[in-house]
């Protein structure tokens, strides 16, 4: 299966992480190592649970789907700290609120879905 064949979230989610390096990478040496590492781990944990997800049966999802959502909320707190901080600008982080309430809006929707299969 080709990266284009994974599900829309796992796409959103790969995208979001790719755009996170990009960002982690230019960050000032006392944070790269630090908050961004954390950024960064959060993401993959994230990205991580919804695969996992995926390969379960419609029954066993639902624990894992919301493994993910709060993984990706701390990760989306994580990234607002690095914002405040002003380690990336606010074109930037408009980037990452897009993908952030599209992959929040599919998160949701999963949940609700999968809520019904259990």
């Amino acid at each position: 299966m080709t990266l284009a064949d994974k599900p829309k979230l796992y796409l959103a989610m790969y995208k979001l992480i790719k755009y996170l390096y990009t960002l982690v990478h230019n960050f000032p040496k006392e944070y790269k190592y630090s908050l961004g590492e954390k950024i960064l781990q959060s993401g993959w944990e994230t990205l991580d649970d919804i695969v996992f997800a995926n390969n379960l049966s419609n029954t066993k999802k639902k624990a894992y789907i919301m493994r993910a959502s709060g993984n990706f909320e701390r990760l989306i707190l994580k990234i607002r700290m690095a914002f405040e901080i002003k380690l990336f600008s606010p074109k930037q982080m408009k980037f990452i609120i897009l993908q952030e309430v599209e992959i929040e809006k599919m998160l949701n929707g999963w949940y609700k879905w999968a809520k019904q299969k259990s």
